[in-house]
């Protein structure tokens, strides 16, 4: 059984090569885990299966399940259905383990974090091998062509710079975790110079919606992190600095300057995507207003959205936007009731989270829920598992001699 319980580790232990792990495989170590979950439940003489917690925990899947009840389009069901799998597996992972494996170490954690940290440099430092390969190579002049080569065509782990950056923010909030963790200065210092290299990766990335998500997100960590008045000036000081840092890059210099430009909310372009955003929440508000009870079904989705583009813009349609709020997209499938599900879950986990102290926990759901304005991170294959594992791990498992709770003073 000990060499099963090491097995689930290890095998936990491939997503923290999620940022290098190629799209098409992604799905691999969701699918190992599950058949090493299987394994342990029925190797326990007696079983035990918290069924309302795993039901519960995979409420939002049943929701889109219920939803074909109103749906009247079922071409590519099937394969929206797979990618947002997770959502399901997860729980009933962690629901089966559970049986075997309530706890996880204080080591193992730091094993996880660490790895997941240095990953993620090392997934930095490939882009800029792969930026420099496409600048020379290709002679493209325009950064944005950059950016459809990282998601099309970057040694087959083409990943969207958005993703890419949920990647690296990910492991900025892991880093902070890791400095408290340490008690090391030197190791200390290495962290912080890894969150310095990542911090820049995402000034290149510029995805407004990520570094808003991750910025809050920080900000409530070091906030609890630093105990006095004094270190909280410290806080202030570096905030300022950063804020700088944002002004004077040029790409997110741009990004943000849509925001604040009026042409952004009566034209669309190409170029400016809050110009493109505030059309498409134009389209998914209508659509909304049409079916608020029930929503239009998990199938009519794009379909409904598209017959709006159609009338809006060319720019929208050839590309088939999703609405790019998660809030809003549950909302078109499922109605009121699905939207009033989904935050009951999310306010459940900052619930639990606030209760066990812990503020690697909150931070994450922070990062989430923030995220979720902007993008539809539960459909599409790189958001669902992160934050389907994120979840389900605080939920199911909890730290060695816990006594059914992270200790606040220890970890955090």
């Amino acid at each position: 059984m000990n060499k099963a319980k090491k097995l689930f580790f290890y095998t936990l232990l491939l997503f923290a090569f999620f940022p290098i792990i190629p799209n098409k495989i992604k799905g691999l170590p969701v699918i190992m885990l599950f058949f090493i979950a299987v394994f342990l439940f029925f190797s326990k003489k007696k079983y035990s299966f918290n069924f309302k917690k795993v039901l519960f925990y995979s409420s939002l899947y049943l929701l889109y399940l219920l939803s074909l009840l109103f749906t009247t389009n079922f071409n590519g069901v099937d394969k929206t259905l797979t990618t947002r799998l997770s959502i399901l597996a997860f729980p009933l992972i962690f629901g089966l383990s559970n049986t075997s494996i309530k706890t996880i170490t204080q080591k193992q954690i730091r094993i996880f974090l660490s790895t997941y940290f240095l990953v993620s440099i090392i997934y930095c430092g490939l882009i800029v091998v792969y930026f420099y390969q496409v600048w020379f190579f290709s002679n493209i002049e325009n950064i944005n062509l950059f950016y459809a080569h990282l998601t099309y065509e970057m040694w087959g782990i083409n990943q969207h710079p958005i993703y890419a950056s949920i990647f690296i923010a990910i492991a900025v909030l892991s880093g902070l975790k890791l400095v408290y963790l340490s008690n090391s200065k030197s190791y200390k210092l290495i962290i912080i110079t890894g969150l310095i290299l990542q911090f820049i990766m995402l000034l290149f990335l510029a995805r407004k919606s990520i570094i808003l998500a991750l910025g809050l997100a920080s900000v409530i960590y070091l906030y609890y992190y630093f105990k006095n008045k004094k270190q909280k000036k410290y806080l202030f000081a570096i905030l300022v600095v950063i804020s700088i840092m944002f002004l004077l890059a040029p790409v997110t210099q741009k990004r943000f300057k849509e925001v604040f430009n009026i042409h952004s909310y009566s034209k669309i372009e190409t170029t400016n995507s809050t110009s493109i955003r505030f059309a498409i929440y134009k389209c998914v508000i209508e659509n909304i207003k049409e079916k608020p009870i029930f929503g239009h079904g998990i199938g009519d989705v794009k379909t409904e959205l598209d017959k709006c583009y159609s009338k809006t813009s060319s720019i929208l349609l050839k590309n088939k936007y999703n609405s790019h709020n998660q809030y809003l997209s549950v909302w078109l499938s499922n109605g009121i009731f699905g939207i009033i599900i989904f935050l009951i879950f999310l306010g459940s986990n900052f619930k639990r989270a606030f209760e066990q102290k812990n503020l690697l926990s909150i931070s994450l759901l922070i990062f989430f829920c923030v995220v979720m304005l902007f993008e539809n991170i539960l459909e599409r294959q790189s958001g669902v598992i992160l934050f389907s594992l994120v979840i389900n791990l605080f939920a199911f498992i909890t730290m060695e001699n816990s006594k059914n709770r992270i200790n606040f003073d220890k970890l955090i």
